[in-house]
């Protein structure tokens, strides 16, 4: 809970400061792809095994934000393809990955195969 409320604590500020302090088309789509990986980020150095959760949300809003800049002809193929691998890799880690798994176990949960 704590996570969400933060995430969105800092998704209003920098959407804000984005769209005030430069000339971005879209601060709070930046902001909300900013804040998610900001909190993914806070999640792994805690430790956290639902960091995952927020790795795959951040993968897919980086793609969503590719998507956006596409449509307005700014982006390159490679970004693309960069989320892309991200995301892949963040749903890998629900299947292969032995840490989150044994977070899962920890909790009383389920091994996801």
């Amino acid at each position: 809970m704590i996570a969400i409320v933060g995430t969105l604590a800092v998704y209003a500020i920098s959407g804000w400061l984005i769209g005030h302090l430069t000339n971005d088309p879209r601060p709070y789509v930046d902001a909300l792809s900013f804040s998610v990986s900001l909190t993914a980020g806070i999640m792994c150095f805690m430790r956290y095994s639902n960091q995952y959760f927020w790795w795959l949300f951040s993968g897919i809003f980086q793609l969503i934000l590719w998507g956006i800049t596409f449509s307005q002809g700014d982006a390159t193929l490679a970004m693309a393809v960069n989320s892309a691998v991200y995301v892949v890799n963040d749903v890998l880690a629900f299947t292969v990955s032995p840490w989150f798994n044994k977070g899962r176990k920890r909790q009383g949960l389920e091994e996801i195969k």
